[in-house]
């Protein structure tokens, strides 16, 4: 009984996680997405993100890409 109360626990815990890894993303992403605009881009192609962990329940979440400018020819 005590296992099953500990993973449950653990699982609770990997949802958290995720919830907090997306939301990270999505932060990172809308800034990546303003910058390009700044930029006068309008696309973004090669676009990579980057998770890393620095113990302590601290986590880094960043995004690099090129932004582009497509104009039809």
């Amino acid at each position: 009984m005590v296992w099953k109360c500990f993973r449950n626990l653990q699982v609770r815990y990997w949802f958290t996680m995720e919830n907090k890894l997306s939301e990270a993303k999505e932060i990172v992403q809308d800034k990546l997405i303003v910058k390009a605009i700044e930029f006068g881009a309008n696309a973004l192609i090669g676009v990579d993100f980057d998770m890393m962990s620095l113990g302590n329940n601290v986590l880094v979440v960043s995004v690099n890409g090129t932004a582009v400018k497509v104009e039809k020819i």
